[in-house]
């Protein structure tokens, strides 16, 4: 019958007294965590789907929501085509709705947001192509917490709905019950702000997503209340009947009522924290293998309570869709905007800040230390060599898509290569890098047969990917006949004599031409190199000594490379004297005495001092460009954990100087590269270096290798302070895309030293800063500036100071992977280090970030007969494939075929200058594409949602006669085109 309702007016919502649950069945499926990949799908997730699809074939009624296209994918492969075409139903009839839609459910994070768009692409364009639809809903509900990149590029995949739900708990929840009281705690329940629209970027301030906060996890309903006798363990009764029996007994008819009364009073109370329609998980981690038990329990219990109206609930089944169909539906919804923040309308509007970091509150944490003591900011280092190995793949996929895109596009009189095996072969880096996405995968938060999983997942990626790049860059290189090449080094030495040649063929991913020093391994000192015209080129041997006993030699010259293309140098052996003198060979020398030592090139002096232990450490710096002298040091120390472990980053006391067990400090001198290296121990070491440089302002820093190793409960850091700079408790950190500031502070009036120290540690995706801020507006003050090559933890303790986490060994054994955090590894971390005025920080930030992640990549011939003149005339030694290089505010995001037998490419465009970023280059671009792309046949171009999926215009047939693209600061821009050869 029908249901009297009265209606009452929530700001602008339209209410009912009657609560409309949502059950929204799902099964979060990690790919990887406890158990491999491989071990979870074959044990529990095809059982999942398998089980999950026969409820839903047998009862229209039933809804489910999915995930990781990762699993899904594969399972599909495995159906015959009757189920195949059952299922494609339910898609359609929206009885079974993808959600995120990406490979995995991405970390928030350390994962790149290049990375991220690609595994976003991956699943999407496979959804696309197998059930031509699109999610509609971004799926967030494990990450450690929400990052304001996931909205944007949310926003820009036309995704307008996220649910989240690892926000601070002491946001979502009120804690008044001993022993855990914390005054302010519950503001999402008081003031109503679990759901918002967040518009996450001032660069795009039309870029919104409604966002839902789950309020209480994404397991089913279940209702905790206090125990009297042991106040740390709390009583608690729920609906998850995949767990155990006691706490989640199944429904019967002798306990239905008093389960109906429950669950009601559940749905009660939560949807008092939204409005009358409650969005309600019903799943768990890898829940629903036993799908009959789910859904049986809940049939009975949703009957119950539909079937009696004076609970004021009705239950059903439904999607995440359906949800936020009827919430927007009901609502009169203001456009929200950055400006909006205190509207009174029917939502609140986040502006652009994020929520980490995250914190959980157990009661046991309050009786031991009188706080929480529990932030997730040790997850941002935790296991640095897996971090630093995922994004070097993350760099070579981008080198295998740009190469086989290019070459494919490309018009060569030479037998052509197998594209479709190429393709194939980089799908195999594809998928794994996208599987490394997952947050538990490059968060480090796995176990360790999980981890060394992911690590070979990722290493037949990479020779797979390598094979690609070899057949791609040996057609590139032909003139009548496909060059034989090798991503190895070794090629170069196989056979090397007084009468052979070999090459280094140095590919450039960057659509900027570049001119800089290279650094190639070398086995022997008496090589030379010489450039396409056979002109000599200056070039240094120098010894390696900062791994400790594995001492290697290395190769750096100068190079210069064209935009989007290659440039190939040849080495041979030295015989005359004038190939003599323009080589060096460098060996370090160890450093006695106590005078102060100096590196200095034409814009950059640093300043060393002898310092206890027997090392020098970094004592000043001076910016010759801009005259100025800068009173910094930096330090290596430790931070004592007091249970640390994979998540959790929690000290006992403040950092300490590392002491060297063995301190020693070398000096290392030459034309191109000038090292100090100090060694602490043997496994502890440092190298500070400066290149050889003109007057380019991009090449204004200073480069530091760390080689770092620590002992159990221990982390180590890297801490710069510069007396010339007030920060005034602000940093900067940066999400991979842009800069987000980060404000020194207390939460919830928690002084505690543990959380002083790690509340105020965030995610350093590429860039760390912090400036002057009294002199900030100018632009003329000084500002400090980290750039790393892998994600890490980072922080400003104290004004004037910046640190990033190195290394981190924990002794807590995880109850979830029940391991400690035993990292005994020496994580080999890269950065570059910047120091000169806010204007020129500002003005080369983008163009350095960018330079030190995508380094030259180099290609090498293997050594023929015959001079420079001769082996160069059997190649094309130099190409670019753009008409001319990209302004300087443009950056070539991606270019990548779209499928192995169709010459259609998506390329992204992003300005990456962000709005009042810098005077000239923070202004709108347009770029004639035609004319940047001549070497190519162009056909109909036509603009897309992030991943492709989406044809932002109308006709997408149209011929090509003039393709005019307008960038606005921070913008990017998807395209799909045909790219043919001439």
């Amino acid at each position: 019958g029908v249901v009297c309702v009265c209606l009452v007016l929530l700001g602008a919502l339209c209410v009912s007294s009657l609560v409309e649950v949502h059950l929204i069945a799902h099964s979060h499926c990690d790919a990887g965590w406890v158990k491999t990949l491989d071990d979870y799908y074959e044990t529990e997730v095809r059982t999942i789907l398998t089980n999950v699809f026969t409820h839903l074939n047998g009862d229209k009624s039933k809804r489910f929501v999915w995930s990781e296209i990762v699993y899904f994918q594969r399972w599909w492969m495995e159906q015959d085509p009757q189920t195949q075409q059952s299922f494609r139903e339910m898609v359609h009839e929206g009885r079974l709705e993808f959600v995120g839609g990406g490979w995995v459910q991405n970390d928030e994070a350390v994962a790149h947001y290049n990375s991220v768009v690609d595994q976003l692409t991956l699943g999407h364009q496979w959804l696309l192509s197998t059930f031509g639809i699109t999610p509609k809903v971004g799926w967030q509900i494990d990450p450690f917490g929400p990052a304001s990149i996931t909205p944007l590029l949310f926003a820009m995949s036309k995704m307008p709905y996220l649910v989240h739900s690892r926000v601070d708990e002491r946001y979502k929840h009120i804690f008044q019950a001993p022993p855990v009281t914390i005054p302010g705690s519950g503001s999402f329940i008081n003031n109503k702000t679990f759901e918002f629209w967040w518009t996450p970027s001032t660069s795009y301030p039309d870029a919104h997503v409604f966002t839902h906060v789950l309020d209480n996890m994404y397991a089913p309903a279940s209702l905790c209340t206090p125990n009297a006798t042991n106040p740390v363990q709390s009583i608690c009764t729920g609906f998850d009947w995949e767990a155990d029996n006691v706490t989640n007994p199944s429904i019967t008819p002798e306990n239905i009522a008093q389960r109906a009364q429950i669950f009601v009073d559940i749905c009660k109370m939560r949807s008092s924290y939204y409005h009358n329609k409650l969005l309600l998980p019903f799943g768990n981690d890898f829940r629903f293998q036993d799908a009959d038990i789910e859904f049986t329990n809940m049939d009975m219990l949703m009957n119950y309570i539909n079937n009696n109206q004076s609970y004021g609930v009705q239950i059903r089944y439904s999607t995440a869709i359906e949800y936020f169909d009827a919430v927007m539906k009901n609502s009169s919804v203001p456009e929200p905007s950055l400006a909006a923040e205190d509207t009174n309308g029917t939502f609140p509007v986040l502006g652009v800040s994020d929520y980490l970091p995250y914190t959980l509150c157990y009661a046991s944490d309050w009786v031991n230390y009188t706080t929480c003591a529990n932030f997730w900011t040790g997850y941002f280092t935790s296991y640095p060599e897996l971090k630093r190995y995922t994004r070097e793949r993350d760099q070579l996929l981008r080198v295998g898509e740009l190469t086989y895109s290019i070459a494919r596009a490309s018009a060569r009189n030479v037998t052509i290569p197998n594209w479709d095996k190429m393709f194939d072969r980089i799908n195999i880096l594809r998928e794994a890098s996208a599987v490394l996405n997952h947050h538990d995968a490059i968060t480090g938060t796995a176990k360790t047969d999980v981890r060394a999983d992911y690590v070979n997942m990722l290493s037949n990626g990479t020779v797979a990917t390598e094979k690609s790049i070899e057949d791609a860059m040996g057609f590139l290189l032909a003139t009548t006949r496909p060059v034989h090449v090798s991503t190895s080094s070794k090629a170069l030495f196989e056979g090397l004599d007084g009468s052979s040649t070999s090459s280094i063929t140095l590919v450039n991913p960057l659509a900027w031409s570049r001119d800089e020093v290279v650094k190639i391994p070398c086995p022997r000192e008496d090589v030379v190199v010489y450039d396409a015209t056979g002109a000599l080129v200056l070039s240094q041997v120098l010894l390696d000594i900062s791994g400790g006993d594995a001492r290697t030699w290395h190769l750096y010259f100068q190079a210069e490379v064209p935009a989007l293309g290659y440039a190939t140098y040849y080495l041979r052996t030295a015989s005359s004297s004038l190939e003599h003198t323009l080589r060096t060979v460098s060996v370090p020398e160890k450093v006695r005495g106590q005078q102060d030592m100096f590196l200095e090139n034409d814009q950059v002096r640093l300043r060393f001092v002898s310092s206890p232990g027997n090392v020098f450490t970094l004592a000043g710096m001076t910016n010759k460009l801009e005259g100025q002298d800068f009173e910094v040091t930096q330090q290596l120390l430790t931070y004592p954990g007091l249970v640390d472990d994979m998540y959790r980053f929690r000290p006992a006391a403040p950092a300490s100087p590392y002491v060297p067990e063995m301190g020693q400090t070398y000096f290392a001198t030459g034309p191109l590269v000038q090292e100090v290296t100090v060694v602490y121990s043997a496994n502890v070491s440092q190298t500070f270096r400066l290149y050889a440089s003109g007057s380019t302002p991009t090449q204004a820093y200073f480069e530091v290798e760390h080689h770092a190793a620590v002992a159990e409960a221990r982390e180590m850091i890297s801490r710069y302070v510069v007396s010339n700079i007030t920060n005034l408790g602000r940093a900067y950190t940066d999400n991979g895309m842009e800069m987000r500031t980060r404000t020194r502070r207390v939460y919830f009036n928690d002084t505690a030293t543990w959380s002083m120290i790690s509340g105020q540690y965030y995610p350093v995706v590429t860039t760390a800063s912090i400036r002057d801020e009294p002199t900030s507006a100018s632009g003329a003050g000084p500002q400090f500036t980290i750039f790393t090559k892998q994600p890490m933890g980072g922080s400003s303790q104290e004004d004037g100071s910046l640190e990033v986490m190195l290394q981190r060994r924990g002794t807590f054994k995880h109850w979830s992977l029940n391991e400690t955090l035993n990292d005994t590894s020496t994580a080999h971390v890269s950065c570059r280090v910047m120091l000169a005025s806010k204007k020129l920080s500002e003005n080369v930030r983008p163009q350095t970030s960018l330079e030190f992640n995508n380094p030259l990549y180099p290609v090498y011939g293997y050594p023929q007969n015959g001079t420079v003149r001769d082996v160069s005339r059997g190649i094309v030694s130099t190409y670019s494939s753009l008409s001319k290089m990209f302004p300087p505010n443009v950056h070539l995001l991606s270019m990548k075929a779209l499928a192995p037998d169709s010459p259609y490419t998506i390329l992204r465009l992003q300005h990456i200058y962000a709005q009042g970023q810098d005077q000239i280059l923070s202004q709108s671009v347009s770029l004639q594409m035609d004319t940047y792309m001549q070497k190519f046949n162009l056909t109909n171009p036509y603009e897309t949602s992030l991943t492709g999926t989406i044809s932002l215009q109308e006709d997408t047939s149209r011929e090509l006669t003039s393709w005019n693209v307008r960038l606005d600061p921070l913008q990017m821009r998807t395209y799909i085109v045909a790219l043919d050869p001439i």
